[in-house]
């Protein structure tokens, strides 16, 4: 493996581990042969994200996982990492942060795959992430991902306090502090959101584009239409691939009567995600205020979504 990465570029900074030193040896440019194989523009950086606090001892296992998390940073190809996380699952079944990171594949498919298989992931995901708390309770990733399937079975409470012990397990994860942000968002506490996604963006500053989604969608629910417009292109600017961006241009367009623009984001949603169904959609949203709920859908009717 004679490939050209320069230094400081690695996932992983300074061994930890034997795993670890070997992967520094060996894999930096497997990581970076991974992204460029996948066609990521993902620096390198956000690849730490998640990372585990205890990693196995096997080898083989610690590389498919990271292949994988390499993967889940775009949509389309979530479906090539499910199976490096099982992979690294069936070479170490104590491999917690594997069991988070199949448990994330399967929330995004709760999200946004047809609503015929949806039960059975949620099904599936929450399996997952129950293992790895089982196994290792330090593991932040896991934590938030529980506190993200709590809050799509409407259970508020535990969502937050999910969110929460992640938040306190790692507070500059940033990804984990998305998530909670998301949650407190869902729950109408506005405020608090906000202050997480800010500084979430000035802790991350070159991986702003999906806290800068979120911190639309806040302001969206806030009814604060041009202060969310403002945010979502930013985020699309930073990363023109966030598809759900252009479902909060849409709403927010359309709550202000601009129905070109609201069109125009739709026509942009229904390029980037051609299957995407208003009915399934509704039924992902986890919203405590059903007016919120509401609102969205009316929004996004109004400007021809179905």
């Amino acid at each position: 493996m004679q490939e050209n990465c320069r230094p400081g570029l690695m996932a992983l900074s300074s061994p930890r581990s034997q795993i670890d030193k070997a992967v520094l040896e060996t894999g930096g440019c497997f990581f970076a042969r991974t992204a460029k194989n996948a066609g990521l523009q993902t620096p390198y950086r956000k690849l730490q994200h998640g990372l585990p606090a205890k990693p196995t001892n096997n080898l083989e296992a610690y590389l498919k996982f990271m292949e994988g998390v390499g993967y889940t940073y775009e949509a389309k190809f979530l479906s090539e990492s499910r199976p490096l996380f099982e992979g690294a699952i069936s070479l170490d079944t104590q491999f917690a942060a594997a069991y988070g990171r199949l448990a994330y594949t399967h929330l995004m498919d709760v999200w946004w795959a047809p609503s015929t298989s949806r039960s059975e992931s949620f099904r599936k995901g929450f399996e997952s992430v129950e293992k790895c708390i089982s196994i290792d309770d330090s593991q932040a990733f896991c934590h938030a991902m529980m506190g993200q399937f709590y809050l799509m079975r409407r259970e508020y409470d535990r969502a937050i306090a999910e969110g929460g012990r992640a938040a306190t397990l790692n507070p500059n994860d940033t990804w984990v502090a998305v998530w909670y942000g998301m949650t407190l968002r869902s729950v109408g506490r506005y405020e608090e959101a906000i202050s997480i996604l800010q500084r979430v963006i000035r802790l991350d500053p070159f991986n702003t584009g999906f806290p800068l989604f979120h911190l639309g969608s806040t302001y969206l629910l806030m009814r604060r239409h041009e202060d969310a417009i403002e945010e979502y292109n930013k985020a699309l600017k930073l990363n023109p691939k966030i598809f759900n961006a252009y479902v909060g241009l849409t709403a927010a367009y359309s709550s202000l009567e601009r129905m070109d623009e609201a069109r125009s984001a739709a026509s942009e949603l229904l390029k980037l995600h051609p299957t995407f169904s208003l009915v399934d959609f509704e039924k992902t949203l986890p919203y405590k205020n059903q007016a919120d709920t509401e609102f969205m859908v009316k929004a996004l009717k109004k400007a021809g979504l179905q």
